[in-house]
């Protein structure tokens, strides 16, 4: 219930943030876009719409992630499902006066990456960098480099309550924790880290050279992970849901027809 009410708190927040902005929050920043903020997430540009508006004030715009470890290094109590024990990224180098930053249980939603069931055509996806490249067809983008813009409510086509926002990744012992505040690398990276594209099932991968983009929703929950809709509700996703209905959820305009019930 806890990790429920933090998905379903983060997804108000993006909520208000596209009712200030107009736009949704960016999965992650990097340095070469219009956001005060670079190389960051969207878990920092929602602090000011979970009470955390003080912390928000401690991003320093306009530098690259490593200038800002120290916001890293608070634990965001709303950012981490308490059924798990890791809470530390596992990136040695994301640290601050010896402190090892806090990571997040709670991933952007960058989109799918297989072929569309509807259409039997495959997803759009950009391919840079090592880690399998991301998804162009999420409610959330990569916005560095200009090729990507942010998404708006209004074109999630698929419809809101039939669109995942943000995913669970709270298996312990899985490796591929990183700070949550830790945005777009770089274009030769290719790696937005705190988000994720939807490419395989339930609990099924975690890091592996090459994968850190696809790592799979997973918790230590039984049986399934929880997930934010783009309307703000939360749902639980059984570990036997099927690629194809993940894949659907991941996608905002692919027309896939579907059933989570």
């Amino acid at each position: 219930m806890s990790c429920s009410n933090n998905l379903k708190q983060m997804g108000l927040a993006c909520q208000s943030f596209h009712d200030a902005y107009g736009k949704l929050p960016p999965a992650a920043t990097g340095m070469i876009n219009d956001y005060p903020i670079k190389d960051t997430t969207l878990h920092v540009y929602i602090l000011p719409y979970i009470e955390q508006g003080n912390l928000y004030k401690k991003m320093v715009p306009g530098v690259t992630y490593p200038n800002n470890y120290a916001v890293g290094s608070n634990k965001v109590k709303g950012y981490l499902c308490p059924s798990s024990g890791e809470e530390l990224s596992k990136s040695s180098g994301e640290a601050s006066g010896g402190q090892v930053n806090y990571t997040t249980h709670y991933y952007a939603n960058l989109g799918p990456i297989g072929t569309n069931a509807a259409t039997s055509t495959a997803y759009n996806v950009r391919s840079v960098g090592s880690q399998g490249g991301y998804s162009r067809d999420g409610p959330l983008a990569v916005v560095s480099t200009g090729i990507d813009a942010p998404a708006t409510l209004s074109n999630i086509s698929d419809g809101t309550s039939n669109t995942m926002l943000l995913g669970e990744i709270s298996k312990e012992k899985w490796t591929c924790y990183r700070s949550w505040i830790r945005g777009w690398d770089s274009d030769a990276s290719g790696v937005p880290n705190v988000g994720k594209n939807i490419k395989n099932a339930i609990n099924a991968s975690d890091y592996t050279p090459g994968n850190f983009n696809n790592v799979s929703l997973s918790s230590n929950h039984t049986n399934g992970v929880n997930v934010t809709m783009c309307d703000g509700s939360v749902r639980f996703l059984s570990d036997s849901t099927a690629l194809s209905v993940l894949l659907g959820l991941a996608s905002r305009n692919g027309g896939e027809v579907f059933s989570l019930d």
